[in-house]
């Protein structure tokens, strides 16, 4: 029963649009605390962390284009550009960000590659972006004017 806990928790994690800890910590919380089975408690976790970054990305868009500013989304693009390099580049970045002790839950840079075409000339991101760096939107899907 507690492994649905952690699958739930995992998603919970993944699902909120701002900082929080990493799904892992939790994870290992409860595997320290209820002496779970680290197998299972990965069995569990993890397919609920995708299960909440795959909900995260349907309804973050919506709610983008009424938090963020038409600057702060000009910034994200911009990153994203910046992301947007030969893949075996791009997903060693990714990876090495990932395995770090940074939050991967709250962090603009593996939330913003779907914001890739820029006519940004010069990004205000990271100075003044902290949880605002976090909603993004589909490529296809042009800023609000």
């Amino acid at each position: 029963m507690i492994y649905v806990f952690v699958f739930l928790g995992s998603m919970a994690v993944d699902l909120v649009p701002v900082v929080a800890p990493p799904a892992w910590t939790l994870m290992a919380f409860l595997l320290v605390k209820y002496h779970l089975n680290p197998w299972l408690v990965l069995a569990a976790g993890v397919p609920g962390s995708a299960l909440g970054r795959f909900l995260f990305s349907l309804y973050i868009p919506k709610l983008s284009d009424k938090v963020i500013a038409r600057r702060k989304k000009e910034d994200l693009r911009y990153l994203g550009k910046k992301l947007d390099r030969p893949l075996w580049q791009t997903w060693l970045f990714v990876l090495l960000y990932t395995v770090s002790p940074l939050s991967t839950t709250s962090s603009p840079p593996l939330e913003s590659p779907g914001c890739q075409s820029s006519a940004s000339s010069r990004p205000s991101w990271p100075a003044n972006s902290s949880v605002t760096a976090r909603w993004c939107w589909p490529v296809d899907t042009p800023p609000a004017a």
